[in-house]
């Protein structure tokens, strides 16, 4: 069973996690993720959780990087301020010129910040 959906909507790709995951398995939905036809504005939804430390957030804005190179809109769905504030830390290490992430704690807010990067292309 897998970990995760992915809804395309509008131009924008939204992958939910079902579950909370560990970093290994993380890293394994990146993978397929980045092997499927998905949209360069794409939707995170960890509202199930964001509990990693430091290093791990590191390896996976490092895994980010070789996985997507181009350019890209990624907003971050969370809750909760701790899971907030670790989500700003990936997106503090993902930094990458034409790679835009943001963290948002609600959806409406993600969304619309997706489509305005829909507008720009």
């Amino acid at each position: 069973m897998k970990n995760y959906s992915i809804e395309n909507r509008s131009g924008i790709s939204i992958i939910r996690l079902q579950r909370e995951v560990n970093l290994a398995e993380l890293h394994a939905v990146m993978q397929e993720v980045a092997e499927q036809d998905i949209n360069s504005c794409r939707l995170w939804d960890f509202l199930v959780g964001y509990n990693y430390t430091t290093e791990e957030i590191q390896q996976t804005a490092s895994l980010g990087k070789q996985l997507w190179n181009e350019n890209a809109r990624v907003a971050i769905l969370v809750q909760g301020q701790l899971d907030f504030g670790l989500a700003r830390m990936l997106e503090a290490y993902r930094d990458q010129e034409g790679y835009l992430t943001r963290v948002f704690k609600t959806e409406a807010e993600a969304l619309e910040w997706l489509e305005l990067g829909l507008l720009e292309e």
